[in-house]
């Protein structure tokens, strides 16, 4: 069994399975994309008005990063792979939604999610477990509604980290990293501090 047929395999058991009235609508939710435009839209709030101009900085870097990983999903690798969805090819498909006529691999979702979640993790470490969670349902909704392979996901992750990694690459050189502050180009460092006075002998 080659590898698409175990993909298409595992789609089929995992389209299938866990089915629930409630639960429909939870993938429903998910794969609309909802939660995760809230949690980057919370997210790059309180960065912009805890960090000012830093959170402003990190906030363009945000928005590069699910813009880089969405266009190179959706305009230059599914054209360029030309995989078909899995609801447009499988007849035995749970389809809880429209299936499109775009190809299936990579994922955008999974590519938007999973950068989203890698690029803010690195500036607030706390949430790291929380965005991963967020990004790994909202991915699996993709294969519980119909429209994409286990693979498009792991493909669409696999992107999404690498165009966060190298946006958080760039802007290291630039000197605004994960740690930091929005620092000086080498070469124009704010001078020291001046040393601190003599103390006076003891006694006068």
């Amino acid at each position: 069994m080659d590898l698409l047929a175990i993909d298409r395999a595992v789609f089929l058991a995992l389209n299938g399975a866990f089915r629930t009235p409630w639960l429909d609508q939870v993938m429903m939710f998910l794969t609309s994309g909802e939660p995760m435009r809230w949690l980057y839209a919370a997210a790059g709030v309180a960065l912009v008005v805890l960090g000012r101009r830093r959170g402003l900085v990190i906030l363009l870097g945000a928005v590069l990063t699910i813009t880089l990983s969405d266009q190179l999903a959706a305009h230059v690798i599914k054209p360029w792979v030309g995989r078909a969805r899995p609801c447009n090819t499988l007849s035995d498909v749970e389809l809880l939604v429209r299936c499109s006529g775009s190809f299936s691999f990579p994922s955008a979702h999974a590519a938007n999610t999973f950068a989203g979640a890698f690029y803010f993790s690195r500036f607030a470490p706390g949430i790291t477990i929380p965005l991963a969670v967020v990004a790994f349902l909202v991915s699996y909704s993709r294969v519980y509604v119909g429209v994409h392979y286990p693979l498009d996901l792991v493909g669409g992750g696999v992107l999404g980290v690498a165009c966060a990694a190298l946006v958080l690459a760039l802007m290291s050189r630039a000197r605004v990293g994960p740690r930091g502050r929005v620092e000086p180009p080498p070469g124009r460092r704010a001078p020291p501090p001046p040393p601190p006075p003599p103390s006076s002998p003891a006694g006068r």
